[in-house]
């Protein structure tokens, strides 16, 4: 057991955080543009297939009695040499998702909260958080993980009870039940957003030992798809199916609309507190995640890795996208392709190599 370790909660817990910055950013509008009323069931659906993906992790990264982080499951399936390149394609491909976490989210903030600030300075600021944060001790940065959960449980459910009393229920019945192409497909965006904690299992090795890691992994993802689907209800419910397939960030909408007993008309800083706090742990633990796979790699200070990834993704949040047109494509096409194939088809594919080689050790051994 390595001494900067962390328990399965606080894990957890930041992990839930960290999955509603791609959750509150991009699911509501996708989910309204494919499915119409019924979008709001489409993290529901997606809970077989992400129950799926946390089995097939948990069997992944155990050997033994021990979970090891997805780096050294690798070099264990693949080879050292062949395991440490695929570590390295996946540092690569977390570096360059912090940079677009980063990108996405400052266009967010300017675009619906702040349309005359400068492009430039949300992500400096919100990266030297992440930065200081993810080269500390990760024991600091999961507890701090847990602490903002509570603010963000306590945020999201306040959201939840002043939309409520506005939701309208014409705009999410019937089901579109005699349209299951639409529903199947409204499955893609929604398994997209909460899928991204594959990348954070370069640190399953930090978290300690649970013997019941495979249920709470699927209590946890049913958590954040019913979290998912409480937003989809709370946006859609007030602003519609159509307009919400046509705004940019319907949640946002959604809750400048809201009022506090009629009293209260702006309460906005919720919903910028909500989007601010999981950009800030998805960015910190990306790079804590990016920083482990490279120790895995290539021995060496963590804290060195930490800053070196984070100027990385600096430069990269610059440079991805020029205009709006490069970012939505990214965010629409590239972005959610490569998020699903690591995910879906990538670590199935490693697990069942995992399997065929110990079976065919036990072969040898027998014969």
């Amino acid at each position: 057991m390595r001494e900067d370790t962390v328990t399965l909660r606080q894990y957890m817990a930041s992990v839930f955080v960290a999955l509603f910055s791609p959750v509150s950013r991009l699911l509501p509008a996708t989910a309204a543009q494919i499915a119409g009323s019924s979008g709001w069931v489409s993290p529901l659906l997606a809970l077989l297939p992400l129950a799926g993906l946390t089995a097939v992790m948990h069997y992944l990264l155990r050997f033994g009695e021990e979970s090891v982080g997805l780096g050294t499951a690798l070099r264990r399936i693949l080879g050292d040499f062949p395991g440490k390149m695929v570590t390295l394609l996946l540092t690569f491909w977390i570096v360059f998702y912090c940079g677009f976490l980063l990108r996405s989210g400052e266009e967010r903030l300017i675009a619906a909260v702040y349309p005359s600030a400068r492009p430039g300075f949300f992500i400096p600021a919100i990266l030297a958080v992440c930065t200081l944060a993810a080269a500390g001790p990760l024991r600091c940065a999961f507890r701090c993980g847990t602490v903002i959960l509570l603010l963000f449980a306590g945020a999201l459910l306040l959201v939840f009870l002043l939309a409520l009393p506005s939701v309208k229920l014409s705009f999410l019945w019937p089901l579109r039940l005699l349209e299951p192409g639409k529903l199947a497909l409204s499955v893609l965006p929604a398994a997209d957003v909460m899928s991204p904690w594959v990348y954070f299992t370069f640190l399953r090795g930090r978290v300690g030992k649970d013997e019941r890691a495979l249920t709470r992994g699927w209590k946890g993802m049913f958590a954040v798809a019913m979290g998912a689907a409480m937003l989809l209800i709370c946006t859609l419910g007030v602003l519609g199916p159509e307009l919400s397939a046509r705004q940019q960030y319907p949640f946002f909408v959604m809750i400048k609309n809201l009022s506090v007993f009629h009293v209260i008309q702006r309460v906005e800083p919720l919903v910028v507190t909500i989007w601010l706090m999981t950009d800030f742990v998805c960015v910190m633990l990306g790079l804590a995640a990016a920083a482990e796979a490279q120790s895995c790699v290539l021995p060496g200070k963590r804290s060195l890795y930490v800053l070196l990834f984070s100027l990385a993704a600096l430069v990269l949040s610059f440079l991805m996208a020029p205009d709006d047109r490069v970012l939505s494509f990214l965010s629409d096409r590239v972005v959610p392709a490569v998020n699903l194939a690591i995910s879906f088809l990538g670590m199935p594919l490693l697990l069942l190599l995992k399997f065929c080689t110990k079976k065919l050790k036990m072969w040898k051994n027998r014969y």
